[in-house]
């Protein structure tokens, strides 16, 4: 009975991720940048301020910019966060494009030296050889 109910709960569980995986995949672009802010905002606690400098206040659009949201560390650096919802194919040239322009202090204004951490949010599936190579471009 125990093994009966625990299978079930699984099961459950494994639909309510399939249902959100099939949601993600369909969202648009302002859409996901707002739920992974607000989701980020809950899960990164220590910062001093949280910017979203991508979305347009009061209305669900994104605007141009680097980084699309950041956050204020206590100690006074920089997290810079990316998002997209690119199409799978073209996936691992918009996250190094998205780097280069985190890390470039003409399009930010801010040295490298202030960013701590740079995070992406996508919405795409990547293999193991697309994840090394953005590894690899960001360790530059």
């Amino acid at each position: 009975m125990t093994i009966f109910v625990l299978n079930k709960q699984i099961k459950m569980k494994t639909g309510r991720i399939q249902i959100i995986e099939q949601k993600l995949d369909t969202i648009d672009s302002a859409a996901f940048q707002n739920l992974c802010d607000m989701y980020l905002n809950l899960r990164e606690g220590a910062f001093t301020s949280f910017n979203r400098t991508g979305s347009q206040i009061g209305k669900q659009k994104t605007v141009k910019g680097t980084p699309d949201t950041f956050f204020r560390l206590a100690n006074g650096n920089l997290q810079y966060v990316e998002f997209t919802t690119k199409a799978k194919k073209g996936i691992v040239k918009k996250i190094k494009e998205d780097i280069d322009k985190c890390i470039s202090p003409k399009l930010t204004g801010i040295p490298v030296s202030s960013v701590n951490k740079i995070l992406l949010c996508f919405n795409s599936k990547i293999d193991t050889k697309q994840e090394t190579e953005i590894i690899a471009h960001a360790q530059i």
